[in-house]
C-alpha cells in the first residue's frame, strides 16, 4: 500500500475539507477491503474486514451505541478481552442488542494471524495497489460519452455559440416541440414557417433549425 492511501485509510479516511468529505470518503469505505492478519491495523467497526463489510453498516445501531472516541479501535484491541462490548454505552434497545448478537456470532472466536500484517486491497486495479489516477477513473466509471462533444470544446469560438450547440447536442433547445411537451405553447409547428420544428442535416453537413 501506498504512503498515500496508508494516510487516507489509516489517520483520516477523507478528502478536502469537511464540506466535501463524505462522498470521496463514501467511494474509499466501499472499495477498499481488508485481509485480516494481525489486526493492528484494520478497524473493527468502520474497516471491511469482514465478508459482509463493516460493522457500521449491518450493525448501525450498536456502532450509535459506541463513543466516537473508541470507533477507532483496532481489530486486535476490540476482540482482546472482548474490549467492543465495554464499548456500547447508552440505552440497550432492542435494535442494539439484536445488532449485538449479529456481531457475536461474526466474531466470536476470531483467529488473529501474528506473523501476517493487515493487507488492504484496492478493487480498482489488478494488482490491488491504490494509485490517484485510478481512483480518480472510479468517480467516472459507467460514464457515457457524447459525439461531438470534445471537439465542441475545443473549437475556437465564442462560449455562448459552444453552450448553444451543447444544448443541441443534448437535444435541450426550446424548440416548438419541446415548448409544447412542457406547456408552454399550444403548436409544435414554427410561427415562421407553419412547420413541425425538427432539426435536420444538409447535403453539405450542416445542420439546419427549423
Amino acid at each position: 500500500m501506498t504512503p498515500l492511501v496508508t494516510d487516507i485509510v489509516i489517520n483520516n479516511r477523507s478528502l478536502g475539507g469537511a464540506a466535501c468529505r463524505q462522498r470521496p470518503s463514501a467511494m474509499f469505505e466501499s472499495s477498499i477491503t481488508v485481509a485480516l492478519g494481525d489486526g493492528l491495523t484494520a478497524r473493527f467497526l468502520t474497516d471491511s474486514w469482514l465478508l459482509e463489510g463493516p460493522i457500521k453498516k449491518f450493525a448501525p445501531h450498536l456502532f450509535a451505541a459506541v463513543s466516537r472516541r473508541r470507533r477507532g479501535k483496532s481489530v486486535l484491541d476490540a476482540i482482546t478481552n472482548r474490549s467492543w462490548v465495554r464499548d456500547i454505552q447508552g440505552a440497550l434497545t432492542i435494535e442494539v442488542l439484536c445488532d449485538y448478537v449479529i456481531v457475536w456470532e461474526k466474531v466470536d472466536g476470531l483467529n488473529i494471524h501474528q506473523d501476517t500484517s493487515d493487507r488492504f486491497i484496492w478493487c480498482w486495479t489488478p494488482d490491488n495497489m491504490y494509485t490517484a489516477s485510478s481512483s480518480y477513473r472510479a468517480f467516472f466509471y459507467g460514464m457515457t460519452t457524447l459525439t461531438g462533444a470534445k471537439e465542441l470544446w475545443q473549437a475556437r469560438a465564442p462560449l455562448k455559440c459552444k453552450f448553444f450547440f451543447w444544448l443541441l447536442l443534448h437535444d435541450r433547445l426550446w424548440m416548438a416541440v419541446r415548448r409544447k411537451r412542457h406547456d408552454l405553447q399550444d403548436s409544435d409547428e414554427c410561427t415562421l414557417c407553419s412547420q413541425r420544428a425538427r432539426i435536420t442535416r444538409s447535403p453539405d453537413g450542416r445542420l439546419c433549425l427549423r
